[in-house]
């Protein structure tokens, strides 16, 4: 009896620790999915000016290890964005740009889901690319206008760099937008 028990006790600690095995292994694969992602989106807007094809002969996808090691060198120049959004409701979010922060009405699709009448499931994309982070209206058809200073622009489907101080408005809504390192310090231009 006790040999019985010890030996259910013992398949239980085998399947809890292939469990957390494949769990391991999935993340690791959506995060390499991720970096695949986003190394396609840094090549498409280096290439935006008349190539067809973002990726020339010679790009290799990462391995696993170029991926956790880009990980780690990302984690020492970290930029935070601080998002603080007034319009039906007043939020303020603080987020990370490495992993594109999208902006739109859809629950479950959106990092910031605005209440607005005059905005797209999935609105616009902020997301970081050399140290320095950008946004790109998705829907060009639906306006999302950029403010900085006196001048403002309509966003069409190109990336704009935002900064510390500027503002974007979305529907009804106004989002001004705030830079930081890791450590919480405002990035100034």
């Amino acid at each position: 009896m006790v040999y019985g028990i010890l030996a259910a006790a013992a398949v239980v600690v085998v399947f809890i620790v292939i469990q957390m095995n494949r769990s391991r292994k999935k993340e690791e694969r959506r995060q390499y999915e991720q970096k695949l992602k986003d190394q396609a989106l840094t090549e498409s807007l280096r290439n935006s000016r008349g190539k067809k094809n973002g990726f020339s002969e010679d790009h290799e996808a990462w391995s696993m290890d170029q991926v956790i090691e880009s990980e780690r060198l990302i984690e020492r120049n970290r930029r935070i964005v601080r998002l603080t959004v007034s319009g039906r409701k007043n939020s303020d979010y603080i987020l990370s740009p490495e992993k594109h922060i999208l902006i739109g009405k859809a629950p479950g699709m959106n990092e910031i889901v605005l209440d607005s009448e005059n905005i797209a499931r999935q609105q616009c994309d902020i997301f970081l690319y050399n140290d320095q982070v950008y946004i790109k209206n998705m829907v060009p058809t639906v306006p999302v206008i950029l403010r900085r200073g006196s001048s403002q622009m309509t966003l069409a489907n190109q990336a704009v760099r935002i900064l510390t101080g500027d503002w974007i408005q979305i529907g009804g809504s106004k989002i001004t937008v705030s830079i930081m390192d890791y450590i919480g310090n405002t990035i100034q231009g």
